[in-house]
């Protein structure tokens, strides 16, 4: 059996006002880091034709501002899984 994977990645902002990057696998879509406002993050993934309803999940990397500042106003608005370590 032939598998046909399609990656693809989109930095929507990197730095100390905030990172995200969009991770699209086929057609599951997965936020890495959510470290701007759900308005930003929305108005970002917009550009590149992806609703915040399509995500399937927000991995965040660690807890500081810029990188987890968005996670919760995003996660709780579309019902978005979370995921992190225990400490994060």
């Amino acid at each position: 059996r032939s598998y046909k994977l399609s990656f693809r990645f989109a930095s929507l902002g990197s730095g100390s006002s905030g990172n995200a990057t969009l991770v699209a696998f086929n057609e599951y879509f997965i936020l890495i880091d959510c470290g701007f406002s759900r308005l930003e993050i929305e108005k970002r993934i917009s550009k590149l034709n992806v609703h915040p309803g399509q995500l399937k999940a927000i991995m965040v990397t660690h807890e500081h501002g810029d990188h987890a500042g968005g996670v919760y106003s995003l996660a709780s608005k579309y019902s978005i899984r979370v995921i992190g370590t225990s400490g994060t």
